[in-house]
């Protein structure tokens, strides 16, 4: 299946350079009401526990939160065509847009990462727009994941036009960690751990020296980190396969000749020939003379 992802102007180079997508927390999301617990199931699950003397109601609703808090959200969309989000995503149509090729039977390969396993608490589907939050199905024989993709996958009806499909991932499948070194409260958290800007690299922790390498922590203190990135200044992503990355869409306003050299630069060159010096895969989003639509011509 085919589906796209929109970047701002300012992203889109360092994207085509390296390719990869943040993981966001639901802290980031940019829409208070996502991912947050309802107060209807946050009563539902105590008064399971009062009438059952259920253990799985007593601290299930912080269970369900810890597992927010250490999960985030990567987006795309079935339109590549959207005219709201090339306005809003793609600053105002200066950005790009990326197709990207998606396994069904197995999405996570669109990850240039060891695997992510189906079989973990990794999720990937569809979202559901509707005017109501609440979590209705049975809390008897519910599993925390259960509730928690109810609640990452269930927005308002008012975004429908997104046609957005989520990977709910969590955050110790990052491979790249940026950090704004002009952040204070980040720079901070680095200090009080003994880590030094020289393992920094252009802003970018390799994964390895996070999770695996010579940075072991506790993940205790990465999802704090992951948890509080909007304040501190980390984003927390995760590399793409080069063999998903499958079409560019360049926008009305995309200033072409700032991409060519990020583009030459890439490695591998996905939508750059260097022998004929000229786009691959690429299309150019040109007006429709009549309707408020856009559609795609080749672009070389």
């Amino acid at each position: 299946m085919k589906l796209y992802k929109y970047l701002s102007k300012s992203v889109s180079p360092k994207f085509l350079e390296d390719p990869w997508l943040r993981i966001t927390p639901r802290s980031g999301l940019n829409d208070p009401f996502e991912v947050s617990i309802t107060e209807t199931t946050t009563q539902s699950l105590g008064q399971l526990a009062i009438a059952h003397n259920n253990p799985l109601g007593n601290g299930f609703a912080r269970k369900l939160s810890e597992f927010m808090d250490g999960h985030g959200v990567i987006s795309l969309t079935e339109s590549p065509d959207n005219l709201l989000m090339w306005s809003h995503y793609a600053e105002d149509h200066q950005g790009i847009v990326i197709e990207l090729d998606i396994d069904k039977l197995d999405p996570f390969q669109l990850f240039n990462v060891a695997h992510i396993a189906t079989s973990s608490d990794a999720m990937f589907d569809k979202v559901n727009y509707r005017k109501k939050r609440p979590y209705n199905g049975s809390f008897m024989a519910t599993s925390v994941q259960e509730i928690s993709k109810h609640y990452y996958l269930t927005k308002s009806d008012e975004w429908m036009y997104e046609k957005e499909w989520r990977y709910i991932i969590p955050f110790t499948s990052a491979n790249r960690v940026y950090v704004d070194t002009k952040n204070e409260e980040g720079m901070a958290l680095l200090k009080q751990k003994g880590i030094d800007s020289p393992k920094i690299e252009n802003g970018i922790f390799n994964a390895s020296t996070l999770f695996e390498g010579s940075i072991v922590l506790d993940n205790s203190f990465w999802e704090d980190v992951f948890r509080n990135s909007n304040e501190n200044g980390f984003i927390f992503g995760i590399t793409l396969a080069p063999r998903s990355l499958n079409k560019l869409i360049l926008g009305l306003n995309t200033k072409i000749d700032a991409l060519k050299q990020s583009l030459q630069d890439s490695d591998p060159k996905i939508f750059w020939s260097s022998y004929d010096q000229k786009f691959l895969r690429t299309v150019k989003a040109e007006k429709d003379p009549d309707r408020f639509e856009v559609f795609f011509n080749e672009y070389k």
